[in-house]
């Protein structure tokens, strides 16, 4: 392995100190999953917010320490990838075999978020292959979507 890539794996951990790898499924990363199914990108409150509105009575399965550390877990499982909008906050999709590989087009005025369909990464990424074991990757383009170009003329 090249010198460039052992140094990268240095400083990108999801990992948090103390935060253990979830083996088995607990509630608060099965409500986690759960809200996943029903949400479009939600962050970690979107997620609480859920939680609380579908499991009301839930005590800990339902706090933002429970949701941080189950959706860190399913992180480093390989489950999930966080996605940056730049809207201040981390959201979080799951990768999934029966989900097309895709990127995002965000636009900067409404946030509105368009699929990408194709990934010009991967002609990048098949260099990386023999050293390098790629979990994810992710690419967000930011811009004005149609509606906010009309409204803006």
């Amino acid at each position: 392995m090249s010198e460039c890539l052992k140094e990268f794996g240095k400083f990108n951990s999801f990992k948090l100190p103390g935060s253990p790898v979830l083996n088995r499924r607990t509630p608060s990363s099965q409500f986690v999953l759960d809200a996943l199914k029903e949400l479009e990108h939600p962050s970690a409150q979107d997620i609480v917010d859920w939680i609380r509105d579908k499991h009301p009575n839930t005590k800990r399965g339902g706090s933002l320490t429970s949701v941080y550390r189950s959706l860190n877990a399913l992180v480093e499982q390989g489950e999930l990838k966080p996605i940056n909008f730049n809207d201040g906050h981390v959201r979080y999709e799951p990768i999934s075999q029966n989900r097309d590989h895709h990127h995002h087009f965000i636009c900067v005025r409404c946030n509105a978020v368009a699929l990408l369909n194709t990934c010009p990464l991967e002609p990048f990424i098949k260099q990386l292959t023999p050293d390098f074991k790629v979990l994810y990757h992710n690419l967000e383009i930011f811009g004005h979507c149609t509606a906010c170009q009309s409204k803006a003329q």
